[in-house]
């Protein structure tokens, strides 16, 4: 128990103040304060103890690289508390950061020819990052689709090509004239040939590949000594000339005559006529000799001959 306060002194006559008393001295305290006190202390070292174990104090001091970049990682250093720890870290974090504000300059199509992209913070730069590879995914997939298309009307076209070809060498065969292949030239937009051994296109490789060029491929030279136009244009002749003969007469009707042989074909006819008449007539003429002279002869013979349609 706290001791008591000495009581203060009486004042003195005509505002005279009195001495005060001196105040008693504290008594010493109880056993229930002790065990307070002690449990309190004993909390706060569970609580010190807590924090100093969740923090890492307790581990140091640790040995770490000197260097987090793998090209100036030369050695190892000792850290002995929190603030070499910061500093350490700080100056890592630096080197793998890297030094903002970063200006880069691309090539592009503007009138100088460059264009300036100034990246200020990790932040700004994910946000540039992120806008480019959506544009490039959306410009992806349209590539894809546009490729898609593409390899369809190639294939049509293959198809297309390959039944000309077909029909083609059909047509040749059909007409029958000879020839033999011949090589030609193609201008082409790029440049196969600056593909690498891989097969595979490279960065450093597409500016020589979308190059123009040339390649070589296989034809076919016709060897007649002439075309087809000049051999209608024979055959159209000699068939006017056949046509001229067949359609007008060979023999001009005189003065007076009938004019039956101008149809076409019956100035023929006639002349045909004519010429199994002088056959029969010379028949009869033979036939009757050798009829007589085998009579005189004392032989019956009769000689025919069967006519023919005229």
């Amino acid at each position: 128990v706290d001791g008591s306060r000495g009581v203060d002194g009486s004042r003195g006559v005509d505002g005279v103040k009195g001495v005060d008393g001196e105040k008693g001295k504290d008594g010493e305290p109880g056993a229930n304060e002790v065990a307070r006190v002690l449990r309190a202390i004993r909390e706060l070292e569970v609580k010190i103890d807590k924090f100093y174990k969740e923090s890492g104090f307790r581990d140091f001091p640790i040995t770490v690289p000197e260097f987090l970049v793998a090209d100036d990682n030369k050695g190892t250093q000792t850290i002995d508390n929190l603030v070499e720890f910061q500093i350490w870290f700080l100056k890592n974090m630096d080197a793998l950061c890297g030094q903002f504000p970063i200006e880069i300059e691309i090539e592009d199509d503007s009138s100088d020819g460059k264009r300036l992209v100034k990246l200020d913070n990790i932040a700004e730069s994910f946000a540039n990052l992120f806008g480019l590879m959506a544009t490039t995914a959306e410009d992806a997939d349209a590539a894809v689709n546009i490729g898609v298309h593409n390899l369809t009307e190639s294939i049509g076209g293959k198809v297309a090509a390959l039944q000309a070809v077909s029909y083609l060498k059909g047509i040749v065969d059909y007409l029958g004239y000879r020839g033999e292949p011949v090589p030609f030239e193609i201008p082409i937009s790029v440049s196969p040939g600056e593909v690498g051994a891989d097969g595979k296109l490279q960065n450093d490789e597409l500016e020589d590949f979308l190059k123009p060029s040339k390649m070589q491929a296989i034809g076919f030279k016709c060897v007649e000594d002439g075309d087809l136009n000049s051999r209608i244009a024979r055959l159209l002749y000699g068939t006017e000339i056949a046509i001229a003969a067949l359609s007008r007469p060979i023999k001009l009707p005189k003065d007076g005559e009938d004019d039956k042989n101008n149809y076409p074909g019956d100035a023929l006819r006639q002349d045909k006529k004519d010429r199994v008449k002088k056959e029969d007539e010379s028949f009869t003429q033979q036939k009757t000799a050798l009829e007589a002279s085998a009579k005189k002869k004392g032989l019956n013979i009769e000689i025919t001959r069967k006519e023919g349609n005229i």
